[in-house]
Order: structure tokens, then C-alpha cells, then sequence
């Protein structure tokens, strides 16, 4: 998995990395999100890579929602490495969990069939709230579920947060105040567990 990529990292060829999702991916309320924290972290175990990152999240964005943008956003760029990061702001409104299955695959398929791209889908943090954070998991279990039948990389960024949890890290350590997004440290959480695929 991600050979291509990693070929291309090793030889020190210019990678295109369209990191596509909502708010999470986005980076919001911090400088530096997740995807510009992982292009760091692969160019210090790949010293002679060139990776250009695209960072296409969204705040507020459903994974229906980013269909309309989808073509400009990320096929246009002709990548060679995508991220997929959405979940929580479909379980926040109440998007049918099979609507969210089928178009996670349309988005796969698509960029497996127009793309010569790898493809990473990813989970996102734990939430304060417990319900609405049991609620986000179900639609993470979606993504684990149709990465496994269409064969691509997932990271559970849910569970490596719930394991943290259950090793004493306090959450609220984690989170921006009052905004269930992560800070900084919660973002180092994301791009160290992704980047170990590489």
C-alpha cells in the first residue's frame, strides 16, 4: 500500500498531496493543521522529497456536500497522494450512514479511476461530548469498513486518541477550549500515526 508514493518519495520525485476533508483537515484555529504537520514528518524520513500540499478542508463540509467541489478540488490537481477526512460534521447532521458509505466509495472510485493517486482515509479526534462522540464513531467505522473492501490505507485517529485517553492523557490537553478541534498537540497525534504508513 502506497508504494507508489513511497517510490516516488524515495527517488526524490515531486509528489501532489490534496489533503480533502472538512474542518479537521483544514487546520482550523491553529497555524500549522495535520496535513502541513505530515509533509514534516515525510520530509525528514525522505530529505530529498518535493511534495506539494494542497490542503482542501473545508469547514462545515459533509462528504455529500464536498461532491460539488470534488472535480476542482482534487481531480484537477492530478494527485499523487489523497487524503479523505470526514465524519463528524455528518454525524452532527444526521446524514444517513449508508448515503455516507456509498459516497465515501463514489469519492474512492472516482479518484481510483481518473487518478493514478494512493489514497489515505482517516478518522478524527475523540469529541468531549460522549454521545455526539459515539454518534461521530459510527460514521468512522463507515470509513474503516469501505477502506477495507476498496483496499486502500485507513489510520484510526479515533482509536490512537482513545488509546491516550486510556493511557491519562487528559483531552481537554488535546482540544482548543470550547471548540472540539484539536490544537496543535492534537494535530502532532495525527500527522506522526499517518505518516508511519510511509
Amino acid at each position: 500500500m502506497l508504494e507508489r508514493v513511497k517510490e516516488k518519495l524515495r527517488k526524490g520525485e515531486k509528489i501532489v498531496f490534496v489533503a480533502f476533508g472538512d474542518s479537521i483537515t483544514e487546520g482550523y484555529g491553529v497555524e500549522e493543521g495535520w496535513p502541513e504537520k505530515l509533509v514534516k514528518e515525510l520530509k525528514s524520513k525522505y530529505p530529498n522529497s518535493e511534495i506539494e500540499l494542497i490542503n482542501k478542508g473545508k469547514a462545515g463540509d459533509t462528504i455529500e456536500e464536498s461532491l460539488c467541489r470534488f472535480e476542482a478540488d482534487v481531480l484537477s490537481y492530478e494527485p499523487d497522494l489523497v487524503t479523505i477526512n470526514f465524519g463528524i460534521n455528518d454525524a452532527m447532521n444526521g446524514v444517513n450512514l449508508s448515503d455516507f458509505e456509498k459516497q465515501l466509495k463514489e469519492l474512492i472510485q472516482t479518484i481510483k479511476n481518473k487518478t493514478n493517486s494512493d489514497i489515505i482515509v482517516i478518522s478524527s479526534e475523540v469529541l468531549e461530548d460522549e454521545t455526539a462522540d459515539a454518534t461521530a464513531r459510527k460514521y468512522y467505522d463507515k470509513l474503516q469498513k469501505v477502506s477495507r473492501e476498496e483496499k486502500v490505507a485507513f489510520v484510526d485517529i479515533h482509536r490512537i486518541w482513545q488509546q491516550k485517553l486510556r493511557s491519562g492523557v487528559d483531552l481537554s490537553s488535546l482540544l482548543i477550549p470550547g471548540l472540539d478541534h484539536p490544537n496543535e498537540e492534537g494535530y502532532k497525534i495525527f500527522a506522526k500515526a499517518i505518516s508511519e504508513l510511509f
